[in-house]
């Protein structure tokens, strides 16, 4: 006898059908004529109920949330600019600055604006209401599927969540933005007309004179009697306008004027409507035809370097140009990978001009104080500055230190010498001669000679941290010696040479060294 394969009884074509008609859970295993004998492991595939379980709701409740949170920010993303929004909001403004009375008195504008908060209360308390209602239903339709495990336990559960979830934010968003959109309004009108409530009631408190020397007599008896008073007659545009056309004569040209500005009015914001439309399309089909020319937009994760911790990031790039920027990264991380600079640019680096190390340096400490306390009396630090003197000379003593480091004027002016041991020194002053006299003062103390001097003024910078003229005291110098080492024990240099250092610090605040210091290396 042949043998027969039974179709009904393959397992794929069980879940097939089952997963076509909705079914989840374990009832994916089951067949109209029971469940399928000896199933095989689909652990990997399908998400059964004893993997569900292990969760729990709260593991649900996270899911459907992340899930919204996904949504919200592609509505986000989404928004885009549009021109028909934009003249709209400005054909909004026109009919409203048209239709409001600039003669009412400050009671109606109160009343306007408490009606706006009625207006604002009564939109916010709209949204409140829809997102607690859609919030019910995902938690009662959430809860109900959990607990019943013969119809889906937690897979139904999060199924309902996530459709209900859906819909709420096709619903709530739009409400939630229009909201927001229609409080800002209502707050900027507020600020405007209590802003025009001010003014109106500043130049009706104005003394009379100076009220008619700006507006004349007429305008001043408007400002003070009747701007303003309950009662008034209505000073709006549109009612300005109607006035006008109903104070002509003939009925027949009344009714051509009328009827010419309602409909030249009518017609122009049809027509702005459809060429912000017409704008609309064109700028959808723009951006359709760029992302259809460099690809969709692509967010990619770029490590150049496995032993590197850096990442680099490309945020919404279209795909021709993140593949293009992708193979630009990696070229030129080949090309400098364990290179230095001179085998880039085809010259060893041996013979780039570099400074040698110091064996010698000297740091003289000026402060805005001769003496301690180092603190003014209201409890402020002293200003300070310091200046670094490259290669200083063998033999020197405190009184040559002291001699050429008195009392200055320190300030916003920089002098700048650039030396022959490739290194550069700079000292601050009140003035151009002040700054370049302490500098070569300071030099002197230098084996090195200066080729080239130049003056700066420093112009923009914080208040605070700007340089103002102030007198400047010898406070402390310090001194870095260094002597080859014979112990192996010391600082090792580039040339792989290993030096001692010695480092002094001998305060200079005083008229005489300090007692017993000890002659300087």
């Amino acid at each position: 006898m042949a043998l027969v394969l039974e179709t009904a009884q393959l397992l794929s074509r069980t879940i097939r059908i089952n997963a076509s008609n909705g079914v989840t859970g374990s009832a994916l295993l089951s067949s109209n004529s029971g469940s399928v004998l000896k199933p095989r492991k689909i652990a990997n595939l399908f998400k059964l109920k004893g993997e569900q379980e292990e969760g729990g709701i709260l593991q649900n409740i996270w899911n459907a949330a992340a899930t919204l949170v996904g949504w919200i920010g592609g509505l986000v993303k989404g928004i885009t600019f549009s021109a028909t929004a934009v003249f709209q909001w400005v054909i909004g403004r026109i009919e409203q600055l048209k239709s409001f009375d600039w003669n009412a008195s400050d009671d109606a504008y109160k009343q306007l604006m408490e009606s706006q908060n009625t207006r604002i209360a009564s939109i916010w308390g709209g949204v409140v209401g829809k997102g607690l209602g859609w919030l019910a239903g995902i938690a009662i339709g959430a809860g109900v599927g959990y607990l019943c495990p013969v119809l889906g336990g937690a897979t139904l559960a999060k199924t309902i969540s996530t459709a209900v979830g859906v819909e709420a934010l096709e619903e709530f968003l739009p409400a939630f933005r229009n909201a927001l959109v229609q409080t800002a309004g209502e707050f900027a009108n507020r600020g405007l007309l209590v802003g025009y409530m001010n003014y109106r009631n500043l130049l009706k408190r104005a003394p009379r004179p100076l009220l008619e020397a700006i507006y004349g007599a007429e305008q001043a008896d408007f400002i003070q009697n009747t701007w303003g008073n309950k009662g008034g007659p209505n000073m709006s545009f549109n009612s300005q306008m109607d006035e006008l056309v109903e104070s002509i004569q003939n009925d027949a040209l009344q009714a051509f004027v009328e009827e010419l500005l309602d409909e030249s009015w009518d017609s122009f914001t049809e027509a702005g409507f459809v060429i912000a439309h017409e704008l609309d399309t064109a700028l959808q089909q723009y951006r359709a035809g760029k992302q259809n020319e460099n690809g969709t937009p692509r967010t990619a994760y770029l490590k150049p370097d496995k032993e590197a911790d850096e990442v680099l990031t490309f945020t919404s790039v279209p795909q021709k140009l993140l593949q293009t920027s992708v193979q630009e990264t990696l070229n030129s991380h080949r090309l400098i990978h364990n290179r230095d600079v001179g085998a880039i640019v085809g010259q060893p680096a041996s013979n780039l001009g570099r400074a040698l190390p110091q064996l010698r340096q000297l740091v003289v400490v000026f402060r805005d104080r001769p003496r301690p306390p180092w603190r003014h009396t209201n409890g402020d630090r002293c200003r300070e500055a310091s200046y670094t003197i490259p290669d200083v000379k063998l033999g020197l003593t405190w009184r040559d230190i002291k001699e050429v480091s008195e009392a200055y004027m320190w300030g916003k002016y920089r002098a700048t010498a650039h030396l022959d041991n490739r290194r550069q020194m700079a000292v601050y002053g009140a003035t151009p001669e002040d700054a370049k006299l302490k500098l070569r003062a300071l030099l002197r103390l230098s084996t090195s000679e200066v080729l080239s001097l130049s003056i700066t003024e420093e112009e923009d910078r914080p208040q605070k941290l700007k340089k103002t003229p102030t007198k400047m005291y010898p406070v402390y110098f310090t001194l870095l010696a260094r002597r080859n080492t014979i112990d192996g024990q010391g600082r090792t240099t580039l040339d792989n040479t290993t030096l001692d250092e010695t480092v002094r610090r001998i305060e200079m605040w005083g008229e005489n060294p300090p007692a017993g210091m000890q002659p300087l290396l």
